[in-house]
């Protein structure tokens, strides 16, 4: 029997106390969690923002923009992304979003 399709925004999910990131895998076939302090990644990282999750390829420019340069072979149909920004002042917001790629 498969499993219930699960959209890829739905797939991680981040637990603030204790510090983890749970994980659903395509295969939907188990659950993975593993330890993860978002806060401390966000300032080790040195920026006012954090990439947790998304293509290998994809960045956060100094400008603040994201970008992702999607490789002319990929077979991809969708791409997931997690995103946790933070103002001068301290405010976080954890951004999820799919991206759908269509041919070229």
């Amino acid at each position: 029997m498969q499993g219930r399709e699960i959209s890829p925004d739905k797939q991680l999910f981040l637990i603030p106390d204790p510090a983890a990131i749970l994980m659903l895998p395509y295969s939907n076939d188990r659950m993975v969690i593993r330890a993860f302090d978002i806060d401390e990644a966000l300032q080790n990282s040195g920026k006012d923002y954090l990439l947790v999750t998304g293509p290998t390829e994809m960045e956060v420019a100094a400008e603040r923009v994201l970008s992702w340069q999607v490789p002319a072979d990929t077979d991809m149909k969708s791409a997931s992304v997690n995103l946790l920004l933070q103002s001068p002042s301290g405010r976080e917001t954890f951004q999820s979003f799919t991206l759908m790629l269509k041919d070229a």
